[in-house]
């Protein structure tokens, strides 16, 4: 089963965004709205929202991931591999070369493991 980890922005860019933001709604405000009318509340209150994101990010330990980064056990990739649960020989390569492509085993370990599999052909 893959971890999964949650990245958050780092707090200065929160709060570079976060003033931007708030920048950028004053402008809403005075400006946008005025002008286009409906167009310009709806695209003030986006940057209403964005600012708060970023508010949220930048000043208290609650902020919101903006990326999930799913990482796949290589021990557990193994075992399941031993176990049976790859039933044919083509997945069992597959999956090798994916761990070998994500540098999560060395290219003795994806030798051995490979003549390991072909044998059981």
């Amino acid at each position: 089963m893959p971890k999964k980890i949650y990245v958050k922005p780092s707090k200065s860019n929160s709060k570079f965004a976060f003033f931007v933001g708030v920048g950028m709604c004053l402008f809403g405000i005075f400006v946008a709205i005025p002008i286009f009318k409906l167009f310009g509340v709806l695209w003030t209150l986006v940057l209403v929202g964005i600012t708060y994101s970023h508010w949220k990010n930048a000043f208290t330990d609650s902020g919101e991931p903006t990326k999930v980064i799913e990482i796949e056990d290589k021990v557990d990739m193994m075992q399941s591999q031993q176990n049976g649960s790859f039933n044919n020989v083509e997945e069992r390569l597959k999956s090798l070369q994916n761990l070998y492509e994500q540098r999560l085993i060395t290219k003795e370990e994806y030798d051995q493991k490979k003549q390991e599999i072909l044998k059981d052909l």
